[in-house]
């Protein structure tokens, strides 16, 4: 620490008054789970969603190259963990798998 931060007085600011407002997600926080090899899903569904106080966050589950019925059916116990990091702790109104190999 320098010298004269140390030797600085205490200023006391007391209890600044604030206000906080229903937040950016204040209609829906939506989460969005994409494979990792996706290059367009992200920018289409939030074309999608795109509305005052809805809101997209997003995550990316590990995929291989290849999309086949085997590769499709190993990526289902990596599903949960992937979506537990969209928002960590937080609440989300939906969450979508954008996977249109799968339909």
């Amino acid at each position: 620490m320098s010298t004269a931060l140390a030797d600085a007085p205490m200023v006391d600011l007391g209890v600044l008054p604030c206000r906080l407002d229903a937040g950016v997600a204040h209609r829906a926080a939506v989460g969005l789970l994409v494979l990792a090899t996706d290059q367009t899903m992200e920018h289409e569904f939030r074309a999608l969603v795109k509305q005052d106080g809805v809101c997209l966050y997003q995550s990316r589950l590990w995929n291989d190259a290849d999309i086949t019925p085997a590769s499709l059916r190993a990526m289902r116990d990596r599903i949960a963990p992937a979506t537990e990091l969209i928002l960590p702790g937080l609440k989300l109104d939906v969450v979508a798998f954008g996977c249109t190999s799968a339909s």
